[in-house]
């Protein structure tokens, strides 16, 4: 029932019904929560269902799928890539980088994980965060011409902003 939920979800959003979505993803949660009291494993059944969810244009399931994977699997890189781009995309900055943090301390030789990080603190105006995010993602990838361009953005404006502290 799990996969027939799962493709009335995205059937149900591509006629238009998104109540008829968010019902066939709810349904494919309660199979979840079924199959692991059976003691099958389910951190692969939310990562299935949070893409469905995406498919479906619901992003709250989609989080909340991830959120539930996580719980299970809280070193799964790939799972706090995912969840901390939502956050991302959402403008929630403070969650996103707070998961591009724990993907750094399990990866730390992630040249993406340590720009997005960068990315992340920058736009929660923590730019001395920052600032040593982008310079590891550069140590780690010392040719990445967009990650130079950014940093050095990033190293202008502070520079900009001393100077403008010290003028007034």
């Amino acid at each position: 029932p799990f996969a027939l939920y799962l493709a009335l979800a995205e059937a149900a959003k591509k006629a238009g019904s998104s109540e008829d979505s968010k019902a066939a993803l709810s349904s494919a949660k309660a199979e979840i929560e079924q199959a692991s009291g059976t003691g099958q494993e389910p951190f692969p059944l939310y990562l299935l269902l949070a893409d469905a969810a995406r498919t479906a244009g619901d992003r709250d399931e989609e989080k909340a799928a991830l959120l539930a994977a996580v719980d299970l699997r809280p070193r799964s890189s790939d799972t706090l890539f995912r969840l901390a781009n939502i956050y991302m995309q959402e403008n929630n900055f403070d969650r996103a980088a707070s998961y591009y943090a724990r993907i750094a301390n399990i990866n730390p030789n992630s040249a993406d994980v340590f720009y997005q990080l960068a990315v992340a603190e920058e736009r929660r105006y923590r730019f001395a965060a920052a600032e040593q995010a982008y310079a590891r993602a550069l140590e780690l990838a010392p040719d990445n011409k967009s990650m130079q361009t950014r940093y050095e953005e990033l190293k202008r404006k502070i520079a900009q902003s001393r100077k403008d502290a010290v003028t007034k």
